[in-house]
């Protein structure tokens, strides 16, 4: 829920890519989608931004590191929202299956929150395999 319009985020994509803050390591960036995703969206954050922008979709998408804490967050919304990836303390996920093939389970805020003048809500249970 952005600004009291709820949108349900059907699509979760997972994909292994290297930690920005230590490339010797890997994190899993989960998009979260209300429509699906082409290869060059999946592939590209500007292009999200860029289709978020003309309201062709909406994106929340964590980045989960290998122990399974959650680093970062994205929302691309109509309007640009934001990165705040310092108030990931907001955000829990609550881990089913975490391996090398498949992630699952639950991403939520621990409680609505202002980002950037929009209220925000989120609660996403999500089962995807591991794009490498």
């Amino acid at each position: 829920t952005v600004d009291g319009k709820v949108t349900n985020l059907r699509y979760a994509y997972a994909k292994e890519q290297k930690d920005t803050f230590d490339d010797t390591k890997t994190v899993i960036l989960v998009i979260f989608s209300d429509k699906r995703l082409s290869k060059e969206a999946l592939g590209n954050w500007g292009t999200r931004t860029g289709m978020a922008r003309k309201g062709q979709v909406v994106c929340f998408e964590v980045t989960i590191d290998e122990d399974a804490n959650i680093k970062q967050y994205y929302l691309r919304y109509r309007e640009p929202v934001g990165n705040p990836s310092g108030n990931t303390y907001q955000l829990v996920y609550e881990q089913e299956t975490f391996d090398q093939n498949t992630i699952s389970g639950k991403v939520r805020l621990k409680e609505p929150m202002e980002l950037f003048g929009a209220k925000i809500e989120l609660s996403v249970k999500f089962n995807a395999s591991i794009m490498k």
